[in-house]
């Protein structure tokens, strides 16, 4: 299903960008997810393992930690956002906030990868904890600091203007800003 009309990706090639990342990122923490609900039961209750079925459930307390890890950080795409306005002599630019994601992009595909070489390889039971952990730690930065940029009043701004109509998401009726 096309969101947009193709005259759209037309007069704004750079929307086709756009809208590619934010569906691959929502669908590689989707996917994710579901992958770790799903196979995790499996895997754990067999051998070597052998886990009671009702301990397979556990691995929902490494999502949680990894979720309460990332939360004293959601305070730094500000400081960080003032921290280079400050370099660039009071400017402030929408891009400022995109350095803080770079973390959650080495960290989250990291603990995919933790997850699946932990599973083929039959490895110790912390590595599928520590793979889920890391990628929830990624989508919780992940989220927190797109939301953060997408309700920026800079972003907003220019929101409204042709240029940048590859950030504007799908449903973004709040998005109404005016300056």
């Amino acid at each position: 299903m096309e969101l947009y009309p193709p005259s759209f990706h037309a007069m704004f090639p750079t929307a086709r960008c756009g809208i590619c990342v934010r569906f691959v990122n929502i669908q590689f923490i989707g996917l994710g997810a579901l992958s770790f609900n799903y196979t995790f039961p499996l895997i754990i209750t067999a051998p070597p393992y052998n886990w009671p079925q009702i301990s397979s459930g556990l691995i929902a307390c490494a999502g949680a930690a990894g979720f309460f890890l990332a939360f004293p950080f959601t305070f730094v795409s500000d400081r960080v956002a003032a921290y280079l306005t400050r370099r660039n002599n009071g400017i402030r630019e929408a891009e400022m906030r995109l350095v803080i994601l770079l973390p959650a992009m080495v960290i989250a595909p990291a603990g995919l990868i933790c997850y699946g070489m932990t599973a083929q390889n039959k490895g110790h039971w912390f590595g599928y904890m520590a793979g889920v952990a890391m990628t929830n730690w990624g989508a919780y930065w992940y989220f927190t600091n797109t939301l953060v940029c997408s309700r920026s009043p800079s972003v907003l701004r220019a929101l409204h203007t042709p240029t940048c109509a590859a950030v504007k998401p799908p449903s973004s009726s709040y998005l109404t800003y005016v300056n």
